[in-house]
């Protein structure tokens, strides 16, 4: 059989040197592919993409995608006057118009050479292209990133009929992969029919690079190298922003200690948004809980902290499939997790986890269920990572999407 010939179009680039769901997810997906079966080329908008050639055989640079931090660094983002936003969403719509311009016309020239388009997200930059593609004569599979993709937009883009647009559009394609049941229903509202959905999460997680740790000295001497204290800790693995809701693990905390629990919280990912990291520490320092709380910032070195804490807690109010939930799983550590899109898909509450309310009540019950009892924490932790290696290695998850692939290219009509 010929190689399969896969576009992967992330407008956000694709590499491990970014923070983010899409980009990490997209490059972690294939960086253990089979060259001899596959051949990869990846289309992206990300002027600061590294180029890998270990994964991708192709990298293209449509045109310079900006993104919102862009524009903050650029002098006009968020904390200036009330224009400074009405510019930001101006200068945004116009980056993305202009991407979506050059898309169109690359696709025209190139959508010949590959079998199959494969989409990271369901966004204008990613969703039109697909269209392009798909009217080209090309299959087009496109990979939801979280299940607010699926809310409607502003009033204004309704009343224009963007919305309305963009769900017709999404009916259009091949196959669109749900990363979670609750998106797999929301897809069904949008009306894409249910053969064209497949249950899937974004990527799959290395199972060899997240293991357990092997005991409780290991633990230890781990600590001691990530500069962290050996006492229990609980690790938030994400961007320090709103929507994460990593504040709610502040009071949290707090409560450990008025329980008489120890605790220590390990926050892992950079801060987009500033003034709410601020409030944060104020709120920790109101609370008496600031020196039990270690801000570890952006680091590569996620498989480590894993294995260097006992829970994960990600008390989000959106989210799709989250890759730091599969990765704690791997590592053999339980992981806390609000009742949203994602949790049923991947926590088996009691067994290897534990869901909460989705407004993010009865964490401080959960930390202190399972700081009272070690014995179970652990037992969760070794469920979590046999239904990891069962379901979402990344062996597994990349067999299933080439499985897509080589059905959805089946149906391209000859020549085309």
């Amino acid at each position: 059989m010929d190689k399969l010939n896969i576009l992967l179009w992330s407008s956000k680039g694709a590499s491990t040197a970014f923070y983010g769901g899409g980009p990490i997810a997209a490059f972690r997906l294939y960086q253990n592919r089979d060259p001899a079966t596959t051949r990869l080329a990846l289309a992206h908008g990300r002027a600061e993409q590294p180029p890998h050639p270990e994964v991708f055989d192709e990298q293209h640079f449509v045109t310079g995608l900006w993104r919102p931090a862009d524009f903050a660094r650029n002098g006009s983002g968020a904390g200036g006057a009330p224009h400074a936003a009405l510019l930001n969403d101006l200068r945004l719509v116009a980056a993305k118009a202009n991407f979506i311009a050059r898309a169109r016309g690359w696709l025209q020239q190139n959508a010949n050479r590959y079998d199959v388009f494969h989409g990271i997200g369901i966004h204008a930059d990613a969703l039109t292209p697909a269209v392009c593609a798909h009217a080209a004569g090309m299959p087009t599979v496109m990979t939801t990133l979280i299940e607010g993709e699926l809310n409607r937009p502003s009033r204004f883009a309704s009343l224009c009929g963007l919305y309305r647009r963009r769900m017709a559009e999404l009916r259009a394609v091949s196959a669109v992969v749900a990363i979670s049941s609750n998106i797999h229903r929301r897809l069904l509202e949008a009306g894409v029919h249910e053969d064209r959905i497949v249950d899937l999460p974004l990527a799959g997680v290395d199972t060899e690079l997240f293991q357990p740790i092997a005991n409780l000295e290991a633990r230890a001497a781990l600590r001691a190298e990530l500069g962290v204290a050996d006492r229990p800790t609980c690790l938030f693995a994400g961007t320090i922003q709103g929507r994460k809701r990593p504040h709610l693990l502040v009071p949290a905390l707090a409560e450990m200690r008025a329980r008489g629990l120890d605790l220590q919280l390990l926050l892992a990912g950079p801060e987009h948004d500033k003034g709410y990291a601020q409030r944060m520490r104020a709120e920790a320092e109101r609370l008496g809980v600031a020196e039990h709380i270690v801000w570890y910032g952006f680091t590569r070195r996620m498989s480590e902290l894993m294995r260097a804490a006992e829970l994960l807690a990600l008390p989000s109010e959106d989210e799709g499939m989250p890759g730091v939930v599969m990765e704690a799983m791997a590592s053999g550590i339980p992981c806390i997790y609000t009742d949203i899109s994602g949790a049923r898909d991947a926590i088996d509450d009691g067994v290897n986890g534990a869901i909460i309310p989705a407004d993010g009540s009865g964490l401080a019950d959960a930390l202190a269920g399972y700081l009272g009892e070690p014995a179970r924490m652990a037992a969760h932790g070794r469920a979590a990572r046999e239904k990891a290696e069962r379901q979402f290695s990344n062996r597994v998850v990349l067999e299933r999407y080439l499985r897509i692939f080589d059905n959805v290219r089946r149906l391209r009509p000859p020549g085309a």
